[in-house]
């Protein structure tokens, strides 16, 4: 059985339709999926609130970043949730000069929920335009931090309206 599957399969690479059927199958099966599934939005927003809360308070951090409001949000939006991740790198350059690995490990995983969530394809197709993290206000890390919780859960919310 060996020698004739071998043989076949040899032969089959002979011809240009059946490995070009075979290249093509191949690389079907081994595609990443970049489409990120409710349940998993569900567990990853969930991570980040219950992320962000343990940082409600940032000790002795005193950056401003820029940060959205509910005015300048409609809709769980690409825009928005991109900047409060790009500020949230800025939280955590911060906060390693405070070597509180704690604060550090719990910024570094809403850093990676989030840029997981923001790899979903679909959120293309929610955004109407980018908007400029700079056309934000500047607020302290306190009022950030909460205001991040607030766009989380609204973002969590709608899952449900989906």
């Amino acid at each position: 059985m060996y020698v004739i599957m071998s043989n076949y399969f040899q032969s089959s690479l002979i011809n240009d339709p059946a490995v070009t059927i075979f290249v093509l199958c191949t690389l079907a099966f081994f595609q990443p999926s970049s489409c990120v599934l409710k349940e998993e939005k569900y567990v990853l927003w969930d991570a980040v609130m219950a992320n962000l809360k343990q940082i409600s308070f940032c000790p002795k951090l005193d950056a401003t970043l820029y940060t959205a409001d509910l005015k300048d949000f409609s809709d769980c939006n690409l825009s928005v949730v991109k900047c409060f991740y790009l500020e949230m790198e800025v939280i955590l350059y911060e906060s390693k000069f405070e070597n509180n690995t704690m604060l550090t490990n719990t910024v570094d995983n809403i850093i990676a929920d989030v840029q997981y969530l923001l790899e979903d394809e679909k959120w293309e197709t929610k955004t109407s335009k980018w908007q400029p993290c700079e056309t934000f206000a500047e607020k302290n890390c306190e009022d950030f931090i909460e205001n991040f919780r607030t766009i989380a859960q609204i973002c969590y919310r709608e899952l449900n309206a989906e």
